[in-house]
């Protein structure tokens, strides 16, 4: 057996062989700084309608049913941003709050009442024509107090009429599809509101996607 000590002594007096280059490896990739989240999207605002262009009313609104006789002789209350929205009352004295009429027409004898974006519509025929088939332009407030949200956890959510709740120090002007939402915080995008889903569960921040006039 020869040995490693043998082996060296046996290799040739030369000059030893050039060193070989080796190329270094390429420097490790840098990673990448963390994608940032993406910001969520300005709420949307939008003016509800019952009513088609042509002041019929639009294929995808459930009457709910009908009342004649009825007369609309001040603004809604609970739609103030909606130039269209009147508060309507019908023969028996009751009233619907906002009554939608037709945009841009004139002697409009029908309007549409209706609870919220997603339900029905009760549709009050007029004693007489209204006098104007609007109010004027919503002043730029309005727009701030909408009448109907769809919050970014898929909530619908609509004005509540009468007595509001308050749970931990909130007000909560709407009944949502289920739970309640404060109004909206409106000097930041998106919009915001506080949202529970009753009176055992925590209050929480959450956007307001879509906002109703």
């Amino acid at each position: 057996t020869i040995t490693a000590k043998a082996t060296a002594t046996m290799a040739p007096a030369t000059a030893p062989a050039p060193a070989i280059t080796v190329p270094s490896p390429p420097p490790a990739s840098i990673p990448a700084a963390a994608t940032a989240t993406a910001p969520s999207p300005a709420t949307r605002a939008e003016t509800f309608s019952p009513w088609a262009a042509a002041g019929t009313l639009a294929p995808r609104i459930k009457v709910l049913s009908r009342y004649s006789g009825g007369r609309c002789t001040m603004r809604s209350s609970f739609d103030e941003g909606n130039q269209y929205a009147w508060r309507c009352f019908i023969a028996s004295g009751s009233f619907n709050d906002p009554c939608f009429a037709p945009a841009a027409q004139s002697g409009v004898t029908q309007v549409a009442c209706s609870d919220s974006p997603w339900s029905g519509a009760v549709i009050v025929s007029l004693a007489k024509p209204l006098a104007r088939s609007s109010w004027g332009t919503p002043g730029p407030s309005a727009a701030k107090y909408p009448w109907a949200m769809v919050l970014a956890n898929g909530q619908e959510c609509g004005l509540i009429e009468g007595t509001a709740p308050l749970m931990d120090g909130v007000t909560f002007y709407f009944g949502c599809t289920d739970g309640y939402a404060s109004f909206p915080g409106t000097r930041t995008e998106p919009w915001t509101v506080n949202y529970t889903a009753g009176r055992s569960s925590p209050v929480t921040p959450v956007a307001v996607t879509t906002a109703f006039a």
